[in-house]
């Protein structure tokens, strides 16, 4: 393991088997942000319980994606077509990181991905990702998408954010009662009241306002803003699915997934040189 300096409270941690992080350690906060996948794994400000669950059993390998924190689901999630990873080329991914800054308060990080396909077999579409992080008491994502290509790309993604939590049982999910929804492949009408997450819930919804508040967290009151990410999914593995996987710690019941995102009826599609930029604020209250 080397290190390197990139500033007073920041160090590019080099492992000599494994993957290069950043590792934060700021008066307010507390951080580890990966360069595969741009992937934020730990975040915790001072006096808090750490927001993200990262499973004890994730490989930290190449070409590996990790499980938990926030992996970016880019630039299609789920599975587009046999051969093609899972929820995008993202997450296992390189990417470049662009520029580091401190402030007494905060800071910002910035990274990008550039993608193009190298055979005929690959998805079809060369594309661009930036990705402004910054961190201070709340948590700002920003992510700019970009068709590079010269014919119009679909557009589907996901801040696949894990929360960490002491009872499932104990969440109430509010902002999604006015949004229709898919589980199962059932089309679902809005519910008109809060929500709960119960174990092996997976459920899109569509059309969500931007506004979500998560209440039961030992934290507090959790609250994510998003723009330009119409849909929501709300996911837990249950045991018995949480039995299954190998990269998983645990029955599933310590963590959630709440995905801000473009999904299925959401998907978008850009035009040659379109951008797209959507962005997520996460803070307890």
């Amino acid at each position: 393991m080397h290190s390197i300096p990139l500033g007073q409270y920041c160090l590019l941690m080099n492992p000599d088997q494994g993957l290069s992080y950043l590792d934060i350690q700021h008066p307010d906060f507390s951080a580890q942000l990966y360069l595969q996948g741009a992937h934020l794994t730990q975040f915790r400000p001072s006096k808090q319980q750490p927001w993200l669950w990262l499973s004890d059993n994730s490989p930290l390998q190449a070409n590996k994606a990790i499980r938990g924190g926030i992996p970016i689901c880019w630039p299609w999630f789920g599975r587009t077509q046999p051969g093609f990873p899972a929820h995008g080329i993202a997450r296992i991914s390189e990417w470049h990181l662009d520029s580091y800054h401190e402030q007494s308060d905060s800071v910002q990080i910035e990274l990008h991905l550039n993608y193009s396909p190298k055979t005929n077999s690959d998805w079809p579409y060369p594309c661009r990702a930036q990705l402004r992080f910054q961190l201070s008491k709340e948590l700002r994502i920003e992510l700019i998408s970009e068709n590079t290509g010269n014919m119009p790309m679909p557009l589907s993604l996901a801040m696949h954010s894990y929360f960490a939590c002491q009872q499932l049982d104990n969440l109430i999910i509010f902002g999604l009662e006015n949004c229709t929804s898919v589980e199962q492949g059932q089309r679902l009408s809005p519910s008109g009241h809060c929500q709960s997450i119960n174990p092996g819930m997976d459920r899109v919804y569509f059309e969500h306002s931007g506004q979500l508040r998560v209440e039961g967290l030992a934290n507090g009151r959790l609250e994510l803003q998003s723009t330009a990410m119409p849909s929501v999914v709300l996911w837990n593995p249950g045991p018995q699915t949480a039995a299954t996987m190998k990269d998983l710690s645990g029955d599933g019941s310590d963590f959630f997934c709440a995905e801000n995102g473009l999904i299925m009826d959401d998907e978008i599609m850009l035009s040659p040189g379109e951008q797209h930029q959507c962005q997520v604020v996460m803070r307890f209250v």
